[in-house]
């Protein structure tokens, strides 16, 4: 998904550019049936090439500066009489970094493209819904004399190391469970917008919403089915919410709830879960499958938080 992106950007940088280029040349050569702006630049080619000559050969060429300096001169008025300025013959480029297109001088992507990436993913994995938050933030502020604190300190640590390793990351999966309004948001959103302006794709749905997306593709006919499981089989990162939540269908609840993290875990991609539900309860709801992809010892990282309901102190 990342890469497909990217190379959308890259052409709408491209066809802007096109674009400005084309206006910026007609801007010239319509300023070129002046006459006196026509002459100008005549005599300003001839006097730049005068000069390269003389400066090749170490002649003096003072004189010849002085006159491209009188002849740019008459440039400028016939243009001022035009209402233009040399600047209109210039494309106008939203990044001057990368004059639009998408590299620096080093040959890497620029950082409005980043940028550009970085809104793409946000649209694209639906973080509407979730909350701003950043790790860069002070983010344990909203923990301070609340009965999580200390464990929500050390969370926050774990998770931050998670992001800084990632992909390389020791767990492929972390659930994080426990009561509403304990945090497990605030870790969310903080992951998701550190890998989302890192470039990694992320796609975050409730576990409603993914419980909606597998009925439609298992109700659709098989030749249109891919537009609704790619994003979810492909996502750098998963986050599932509020996982418990969502209405349990026959053959499809559970059933695409355990093929889509086998699917993930099988080809080193990473998801997050966070549920209400306490163990026995996720066991309960989901089977021993489902389950033991869960807290797969090897793959999960699970943690419990128990706490205040933040909500109920604002």
């Amino acid at each position: 998904m990342r890469r497909d992106i990217i190379k959308k950007i890259l052409a709408e940088y491209k066809e802007y550019k096109m674009g400005e280029t084309i206006i910026a040349e007609e801007r010239y050569n319509n300023a070129l049936k002046n006459p006196d702006f026509a002459l100008a630049e005549e005599n300003l080619k001839k006097l730049s090439f005068t000069l390269a000559k003389q400066e090749a050969y170490g002649i003096d060429s003072t004189e010849t500066k002085k006159e491209i300096a009188k002849t740019k001169k008459l440039a400028q008025n016939a243009l001022k009489a035009m209402n233009l300025k040399e600047s209109d013959f210039t494309p106008k480029y939203r990044c001057k970094n990368c004059k639009d297109t998408g590299y620096d001088e080093n040959g890497k992507l620029c950082k409005c493209v980043k940028q550009k990436l970085i809104e793409h993913l946000k649209s694209k994995c639906g973080m509407s819904g979730a909350l701003d938050f950043r790790f860069s933030e002070n983010t344990c502020d909203a923990f301070s004399g609340t009965k999580q604190e200390k464990s929500m300190v050390g969370l926050y640590k774990t998770m931050q190391l998670f992001c800084e390793k990632f992909p390389n990351t020791k767990y492929r999966n972390i659930l994080l469970s426990g009561p509403t309004g304990v945090g497990k948001s605030y870790l969310i959103s903080a992951v998701a917008n550190d890998l989302m302006e890192k470039g990694f794709s992320v796609l975050y749905v409730t576990a409603f919403e993914f419980n909606d997306l597998v009925l439609k593709y298992h109700t659709t006919p098989i030749n249109e089915r891919n537009e609704y499981m790619d994003d979810l089989l492909s996502a750098d990162l998963l986050i599932i919410d509020d996982l418990g939540t969502e209405p349990m269908r026959k053959n499809v609840s559970i059933d695409y709830l355990y093929s889509t993290i086998s699917y993930r875990m099988e080809h080193n991609l990473h998801t997050i879960f966070s549920t209400n539900l306490d163990a026995n309860n996720l066991m309960s709801r989901y089977g021993e499958r489902v389950f033991s992809r869960l807290f797969h010892k090897k793959y999960t990282y699970a943690k419990r938080i128990v706490g205040d309901d933040l909500r109920l102190k604002k």
